[in-house]
């Protein structure tokens, strides 16, 4: 059976270009490998932490797909749109 990462959310799903989210996150737990995803940011793309950085920033419009990926549980995600 396969488990999969605890969902998270994003302090807005919409943000205009320039536009920073937070991310809030169930407590995780130090004994797991995390990565955090997050394609087209301003800021770091990839961070293998258990804490999410405390915002995410996008210059540049267009959907993106915020993810947490748990290593032998899965992969979750959140859409976010910069317009």
């Amino acid at each position: 059976r396969q488990l999969f990462p605890e969902p998270f959310t994003l302090s807005d799903t919409l943000i205009c270009p320039g536009g920073c989210v937070s991310i809030e996150a169930p407590a995780l737990s130090d004994s797991l490998s995390y990565v955090w995803l997050f394609p087209g940011a301003s800021t770091d793309t990839v961070v293998a932490d258990p804490m999410p950085p405390a915002e995410i920033c996008y210059a540049v419009a267009g959907n993106y797909t915020l993810q947490l990926a748990i290593e032998g549980c899965g992969v979750t995600g959140v859409p976010l749109e910069v317009s």
